[in-house]
């Protein structure tokens, strides 16, 4: 499956450049977009990197949630 060196996906991912190596690994192996982003995420998940681009989603819905509720508690 792998037709690009492992450690350049790897260090991409470590660096927290997880698009960078979603790209390499689609344009390298003509994987999917799906593919490629849950094989770079597995690798992640196997080296104790959190996910943070799902992190930061969470945060934005929970911050204009809390903003939401606050604006309305004040009329």
């Amino acid at each position: 499956m792998w037709t690009i060196p492992r450690s350049r996906v790897r260090s991409l991912t470590e660096a927290g450049q997880k698009i960078e190596a979603i790209k390499l690994l689609r344009e390298r192996t003509g994987a999917g977009l799906e593919e490629a982003q849950e094989a770079v995420e597995r690798m992640a998940e196997r080296r104790g990197l959190a996910s943070s681009q799902r992190v930061g989603c969470l945060g934005v819905v929970l911050l204009a949630l809390m903003s939401l509720v606050w604006l309305v508690g004040r009329r």
